[in-house]
């Protein structure tokens, strides 16, 4: 049987990936009580929600399949991983709240939720323990990261950001501050990352010995 005739009958072509299985935009408003949004990402394979109330000053709220589902990290503060009750289920068609907090789902507010789902050549997520010296990790994107961003999780801290569009290997970006680019090399050890691993100095804010981050990797036009 020819290779034309095998995919005539469906036979040896692969599922492909549109942005839509692994990426959503989505707004919706609280309920006060349990709200599924349906939004099509299957987050049983892993990734991260990063939602913001649109209509009451609350921070930007991170949560990821890594950690567990009550720990939040505000992506424009400095402070470690808050326990919360926000009783957050993710699953294989998008996520549900079963809260009243103004955060993510009190029934006087809207909210945007930006959902990125594990899948190689886009995104992945992980977390590490710090050990204070020059090192590489392994990461499992299957391609080169374009961006790296890094928060300690364990303490307060800055977010440090790795883009491939800084003018060097020696800076980086804050997500929590309103500079731009600046002097850090010990952060990422002023090496960019590769398709298997990543690198960081000794820099508490990315490396401190016995310390918790998660880093959330973003592909390069994979």
């Amino acid at each position: 049987m020819t290779p034309m005739q095998q995919m005539l009958l469906g036979q040896g072509a692969s599922k492909k990936t549109y942005i839509e299985d692994v990426f959503s935009t989505y707004v919706y408003k609280g309920t006060n009580t349990t709200n599924t949004i349906t939004n099509g990402i299957d987050n049983s394979k892993g990734g991260l929600l990063w939602t913001k109330a649109r209509t009451v000053g609350e921070s930007h709220t991170l949560f990821d399949t890594e950690r567990a589902s009550n720990k939040a990290i505000y992506s424009n503060g400095t402070e470690g991983a808050e326990t919360r009750n926000f009783n957050l289920s993710f699953l294989s068609d998008g996520f549900s709240w079963n809260t009243t907090d103004g955060m993510v789902n009190n029934v006087s507010h809207t909210y945007a939720a930006w959902n990125f789902r594990k899948a190689k050549g886009f995104f992945t997520c992980m977390t590490y323990t710090g050990n204070a010296t020059n090192r590489g990790i392994l990461h499992d994107l299957g391609s080169q990261p374009g961006m790296m961003i890094i928060k300690k999780t364990s303490g307060s801290d800055p977010w440090y950001v790795w883009h491939k569009g800084l003018s060097n290997n020696t800076k980086t970006l804050s997500l929590d501050s309103s500079g731009g680019e600046s002097g850090n090399a010990s952060i990422f050890n002023s090496t960019a990352p590769t398709a298997t691993q990543f690198y960081l100095g000794t820099n508490g804010h990315s490396n401190e010995n016995n310390h918790e981050y998660i880093c959330y990797l973003f592909a390069d036009d994979a």
